[in-house]
């Protein structure tokens, strides 16, 4: 069987707190390359958690492989270079002097030379609509300014997988709308972290919910956005 850059396949994967909080209980999908998948859920249901066990930023039991490569501490490096998480802070990502350091850390991290960088960071500032800010402090930035630059240093990077955590979070309804717009226009494996189904349907094609680190649903978004008595059964609103 063939894999992709942007295949993520999950087994049995679980994960437990050092303080005994249960995280992820016996986790197991498949992600084909370039599928956008919403992960859904209240918060505590696991979703950052998965997230964050992709790059081996945590590791659990069970398997993870990404493009055919198992997670390990052993492989994390190659595992890195082709997952990037956009955090939901975006001051988590953003601490150089100014905008163009950011975004030109990780090329710079990766050993590349200074021309490939300075295309790699013109292309991801351009890309996420923030052109001509590259002399510009980020933390003089906007909060929606400061979530594409952190989204720009991740796809300076050019990972074949995107992870977002609560892309949507703090920001305003158009401030949601143009970022929406942005990760639209990424064509490459994305996972949406959410717990807001409306985002969810604008940004994904496959929808999965999540409850006490368990999976308890996996179908087409387009199945679940029009299924208000299902979305009701899985709380993912109240009324």
């Amino acid at each position: 069987m063939t894999t992709n850059s942007g295949d993520i396949v999950i087994s049995g994967l679980s994960y437990t707190y050092p303080d005994g909080t249960r995280g992820l209980a016996d986790v197991s999908i498949s992600i084909a390359s370039g599928q956008s998948v919403a992960i859904l859920g209240p918060n505590g249901a696991g979703k950052s958690t998965l997230l964050l066990t992709l790059p081996g930023l945590i590791f659990g039991t069970g398997r993870i492989s990404i493009a055919g490569i198992t997670v390990s501490p052993k492989t994390v490096r190659e595992v890195r270079k082709r997952v990037g998480i956009v955090f939901q802070n975006p001051d988590d990502q953003l601490f150089c002097p100014t905008v163009y350091d950011d975004v030109a850390f990780g090329p710079k991290n990766m050993g590349l030379s200074a021309d490939e960088v300075d295309r790699r960071t013109e292309n991801a500032l351009s890309s996420i609509g923030l052109s001509g800010y590259e002399g510009r402090s980020s933390h003089h930035l906007s909060y929606g300014e400061k979530k594409r630059a952190s989204i720009a240093t991740i796809l300076a990077m050019d990972p074949a997988i995107i992870a977002f955590d609560e892309p949507s979070a703090n920001l305003d309804p158009e401030g949601v709308h143009g970022l929406s717009t942005v990760i639209r226009a990424i064509t490459k494996t994305k996972i949406v972290v959410t717990h807001d189904i409306e985002l969810a349907r604008k940004l994904a094609d496959r929808a999965i919910v999540m409850r006490e680190g368990l999976i308890i649903e996996d179908m087409p978004m387009k199945e679940l956005s029009g299924n208000k008595r299902r979305q009701r059964e899985l709380r993912l609103f109240f009324d």
